[in-house]
């Protein structure tokens, strides 16, 4: 972390940085799957709502 670069604490802050960076993004992965399946969902449903409203129009 300090601006005159001890090595092996350099080292760690890198390492832990890009874990977290890591774990951020498989998180993002995660929830963006969910927000398009949930998308999938509602669409489907509208579709079929959609359906049933021109049978009973």
């Amino acid at each position: 972390m300090g601006a005159g670069g001890r090595g092996v604490g350099e080292n760690q802050y890198c390492l832990s940085t890009a874990h977290t960076v890591v774990n951020d993004l498989r998180i993002f992965t995660y929830l963006y799957q969910f927000v398009i399946q949930m998308t999938e969902n509602i669409l489907n449903q509208l579709i079929l709502f959609n359906k049933y409203l021109k049978i009973y129009i």
